[in-house]
């Protein structure tokens, strides 16, 4: 106690001395959670801080190359009103700061050794859950804090919570660069990704825990725009939990509640691997023997999906209430995305295999993704309303039905209604409309590592349209104008001696759907590298 009250009087003796610039400093690097004693060191030392290096398109092969089957295309109207500072739409609110987050050190988190408590960690696991609930999918996001919390090993382990760390502090502070230290003094997410590599590396007999921490990492490499090294980790991520998932494998005998676990880190990891391939368009690539080769996980799923939803055999901390019953809703939000994953993955390889689809097959499958689609909406608007995660579920969905119908476009549907061409240019006009409402409700910074996908593509079948003469419906998005030009503006039409002939400016633009995907991918390039590199492929040749 006597060292705590002497190492805040030294603090409070620095900021005394400090001018007000220095004192914001030292105040922001507390709210961040650097360690006061560290503060303190850093006061004494002069080091030139060296300003972050820039992210750069040269990144390995990007599959937006793939997404971009064409190469020139009709410069259409733009605007450059809209080259907005990207920063004055990213005002975010992240959860509150636990109160003891920083002073009770004897709840000093075991897991990670680095002197943060308990409380500060759980700080940023919470961040994760508001804004990309997707991480969580891959596992059960209770039982992972009950056993971090009493330092079981059951169903956390240092490498998982190391992983959550690096997502959590690149989704929270990081824009384009993977530091090991921020200039702010906050520990960088590279440091934890090499800690929980290390980790994993260390111990070659894997943990359930371990495992999905490979998961997490495979999101973390997308979030910083290393498609490849996702992919990587994703297949990585299910060749491990399938072998743990094996009917004879001796982990099945540890308990419902962990085979319970199993069953949805299995399902997660199969789910995400097809996601990656969906997203980055590498599902209309691969060898189909490759496409074909998993096992359908729907009848895991299921079960899983019931159990969530409050039915039988529904674990205790799951029972409907306040925030449970909305980890309850997110828990049934991404076993529903699994599902249509699984859905639309199938119907691609058949699409693409030489077996012909017959138009009562197809008629079958949109009809099957429209009740999806209802059962979801009816499902999210009447208990969970307007989260992140359920704008991408709706997202997600209309992505799903631009990949599962683009195999089709030009092919003979016979006497069907359906219009594949039609319902892709649909799909793409409603990705696009709801990523801006996305960004009207809570802004594009923290958005899930697939939206710069959704949005490339969408704007890919734009650029496509319009090369060949046609385009989408134009969008209208009203101009954000400061209270200087607004200002202006009022008194310019006060001095006009004739009022009949003011022309009032209309709080609205007109763009053509390609524009406003690139408008988009601005707003996202700021903490997502994917993001610039897919908005200079929609640039007009």
């Amino acid at each position: 106690m006597e060292a705590t009250n002497t190492t805040y009087k030294k603090l409070h003796g620095l900021l005394q001395a400090a001018d007000e610039a220095d004192a914001k400093q030292v105040f922001e690097k507390i709210r961040r959670g650097v360690d006061i004693g560290s503060i303190l060191v850093q006061s004494k030392e002069t080091s030139a801080t060296t300003p972050p290096g820039t992210a750069s398109d040269d990144s390995p092969s990007s599959c937006f190359q793939q997404l971009r089957s064409w190469k020139h295309c009709r410069p259409a109207p733009r605007n450059n009103r809209l080259a907005p500072d990207t920063d004055q739409s990213t005002i975010l609110t992240l959860p509150p700061r636990p109160l003891d987050a920083y002073v009770s050190h004897w709840h000093q988190d075991r897991w990670t050794q680095i002197g943060w408590t308990k409380a500060h960690i759980h700080h940023l696991i919470d961040a994760i859950f508001s804004w990309d609930y997707l991480p969580f999918s891959l596992l059960s996001h209770d039982l992972f804090l009950q056993s971090f919390y009493s330092d079981s090993s059951q169903f956390c382990s240092s490498a998982l919570v190391y992983a959550i760390l690096a997502l959590a502090c690149r989704l929270v502070n990081e824009d384009k660069d993977e530091l090991e230290v921020l200039p702010s003094g906050w520990i960088g997410s590279k440091t934890f990704l090499n800690q929980a590599n290390a980790k994993l590396h260390k111990h070659r007999s894997r943990v359930l825990p371990d495992i999905q921490a490979i998961g997490v990492l495979s999101l973390y490499h997308l979030r910083c725009g290393q498609e490849a090294k996702a992919q990587e980790y994703a297949e990585n991520f299910m060749a491990n939990i399938k072998e743990y998932h094996d009917p004879d494998s001796s982990v099945r005998n540890k308990g419902e509640q962990y085979e319970r676990v199993l069953d949805i880190t299995y399902c997660g990891a199969v789910s995400l691997s097809r996601m990656l391939l969906l997203t980055t368009g590498r599902v209309f690539t691969i060898r189909l023997s490759t496409a074909q080769a998993h096992v359908s996980i729907l009848n895991t799923l299921h079960p899983i999906m019931q159990t969530r939803n409050g039915g039988r055999g529904s674990s205790p901390a799951l029972t409907p209430g306040g925030r449970n019953l909305q980890m309850l809703g997110m828990q049934f939000i991404s076993g529903k995305i699994f599902e249509l994953t699984e859905w639309v993955y199938n119907f691609i390889a058949l699409a693409r295999s030489s077996i012909r689809s017959g138009s009562g097959n197809v008629r079958a499958f949109y009809k099957k993704c429209l009740d999806w689609y209802k059962e979801l909406f009816a499902y999210a608007e009447s208990d969970y309303g307007r989260t992140p995660f359920v704008l991408f579920a709706h997202i997600y969905y209309h992505y799903c039905l631009l990949c599962a119908f683009r195999p089709l476009i030009g092919k003979d549907m016979g006497s069907t209604d359906i219009r594949p061409f039609t319902i892709c240019k649909e799909t793409a006009q409603s990705v696009l409309a709801l990523t801006q409402s996305y960004d009207d409700l809570f802004t594009l910074r923290r958005v899930s590592g697939l939206m710069p996908y959704f949005v490339c593509t969408a704007g890919m079948l734009g650029l496509s349209m319009e090369t060949e003469g046609r385009s989408m419906s134009s969008v209208h998005l009203r101009l954000q104008h400061t209270a200087q030009e607004d200002e202006m503006m009022a008194v310019q039409q006060s001095l006009s001696p004739d009022e009949g002939n003011v022309r009032t400016a209309s709080p609205y633009i007109t763009m053509s759907a390609t524009d406003h995907a690139r408008l988009l991918l601005t707003k996202m390039g700021s903490a997502h590298p994917a993001a610039n590199i897919a908005r200079n492929q929609l640039q007009v040749t």
